[in-house]
């Protein structure tokens, strides 16, 4: 509800105005019940508001009084007490108190304020003591500096300048620069920016550049090096211990990367790598948030590591994957681009059960990026590997192994290879056997499977009843997805 009153009197050269405004049971942000009030005047040029106040369910959180000659001189105080955290990038339950000066002249004024806050959040990062000094003249905003800190955990420092045309659209647009600074934990700080649900007690630091203006914003360079006991990722592993990290980005790209942790006692590793070339071809970088990645090798000690594979695998569901090259080169590939990455290299799958075709998952993630890819993978049975489906659960013998090439969520998804089993079950007419032999063929990529089945059944009154099938070309009906045995 807006409610105003305007008066007006004097001559046409030297009029004087008043005005009154009131708005009322506004919502802003998120936040309801804020009532504005502001008295103002015009007289001898000069332009003043005597008061302006926010209110939030009647109570006083924001006053400003100043007054202003047209093309002249320029005075204006505000303060704030308790203001609600998300009319200044807060999070619900922040309260920021604030004193802001304005001078200068109407055409070129200058901004000196600090807001300061405890216990609350400010762009989702938690902290316990939060202070911000921002000053403006001469058409440049400037960071004086932003502090935010979590005792025992970290401390940031942003500071930076920001010229007033920064925020406007277009590709011409000046660009500002703003420093980050983060000592303690910066790893705990990045798990409340990313996907790792928790991090452990740590150390480090992180230093990092950003330059742009509203259009575009890059990471010009940066420097991490930190440590933490543990980090919990929201996917594919539980946990990782004894994480170190030592990242270099120079110019938006990753000049080096590495980042070691061990999961249930076995080491894994990841660093960045360029000049890759398979098939004689060069491989694309990936690119996170107009960082260039560069490709990433990675690699597991043989015995691997405990992981859940989106797709393959239910989601509650771990198991120890070893990852390496192909044809015994050490590490395993993800390379560009971003939007279909390549995957290439051998996955050992221990002590867990997997399916095929994909679970479909909800959400974006890792799930995502794996069913997008383009795989060039050999997926290969270690110990205790079980296939399931609708109609089978088999123990798969140790060494079989298959080839996947395609890209899942194209349905081009192809293999070649040979698995085999002697213990399980499969379904065939409503009734399980039990199984003997069991064998699967897939004699060239994208060709119907062969297969050799011999199971057997035992019934209420004792009788065995065996099952066997034997093809000797491939089964077209078997090949598509989701097909059941006893549907062929």
């Amino acid at each position: 509800l807006v409610f105003a009153s305007v008066s007006v009197h004097g001559t046409v050269y030297e009029p004087v105005a008043t005005a009154t405004v009131t708005v009322g049971a506004a919502t802003v942000a998120g936040i309801h019940g804020l009532d504005v009030f502001a008295v103002g005047g015009f007289e001898g040029g000069v332009v003043t508001l005597e008061e302006l106040t926010l209110l939030e369910s009647g109570r006083t959180v924001a006053r400003a009084r100043g007054r202003a000659e047209p093309g002249g001189a320029l005075e204006m105080a505000v303060t704030g007490d308790g203001i609600p955290g998300p009319l200044l990038g807060g999070t619900p339950g922040t309260r920021f108190d604030a004193m802001i000066g304005v001078g200068g002249t109407t055409e070129s004024p200058a901004i000196d304020g600090r807001v300061v806050s405890t216990d609350g959040g400010f762009l989702g990062v938690p902290f316990d003591e939060f202070s911000a000094r921002v000053t403006s003249a001469d058409g440049i905003v400037r960071i004086d500096p932003l502090v935010l800190e979590r005792r025992g955990y970290y401390r940031a420092t942003l500071e930076g300048t920001v010229p007033h045309g920064a925020l406007r659209r277009g590709v011409d647009a000046p660009e500002g620069t703003l420093t980050i600074d983060v000592d303690g934990n910066p790893m705990a700080l990045l798990a409340e920016l990313t996907d790792l649900a928790e991090s452990g007690p740590g150390s480090g630091t992180l230093n990092a550049v950003l330059v742009g203006n509203r259009e575009s914003v890059t990471l010009a360079s940066a420097r991490l090096e930190a440590r933490a006991e543990r980090v919990a990722p929201t996917g594919l592993f539980e946990r990782i211990d004894n994480v170190e990290v030592s990242v270099s980005i120079l110019d938006g790209a990753v000049a080096s990367g590495e980042v070691t942790g061990r999961i249930r006692g076995s080491a894994m590793r990841v660093r960045s790598v360029r000049g890759r070339a398979l098939d004689g071809r060069e491989l694309p970088p990936l690119t996170a948030g107009g960082v260039d990645l560069g490709v990433l090798a990675v690699s597991t000690d043989a015995r691997g590591v405990t992981a859940n594979v989106p797709g393959l695998m239910l989601p509650d569901e771990f198991g120890r994957v070893a990852l390496s090259g192909k044809d015994g080169e050490a590490e395993f590939l993800l390379a560009g681009p971003t939007e279909n990455a390549l995957l290439w290299g051998e996955m050992e799958f221990s002590d867990l059960s997997f399916t095929y075709p994909f679970v479909k998952s909800g959400g974006r993630g890792i799930g995502d990026l794996l069913s997008n890819s383009e795989w060039s993978v050999r997926m290969t049975a270690g110990r205790n590997l079980w296939y399931w489906r609708a109609d089978a659960n088999l123990n798969v013998e140790r060494g079989s192994s298959l080839d996947f090439v395609g890209v899942p969520s194209k349905h081009t998804m192809c293999m070649s290879g040979r698995v085999a089993s002697t213990r399980g079950t499969v379904t065939y007419l409503h009734t399980e056997f039990g199984v003997r032999d069991v064998s699967v063929e897939f004699p060239g990529f994208c060709e119907p499977p062969r297969f050799h089945i011999d199971a057997e059944t035992r019934v209420a009154d004792g009788t065995v009843i065996s099952l066997s099938v034997h093809t000797t070309e491939g089964i077209r009906a078997l090949a598509a997805s989701g097909v059941t045995l006893d549907e062929s």
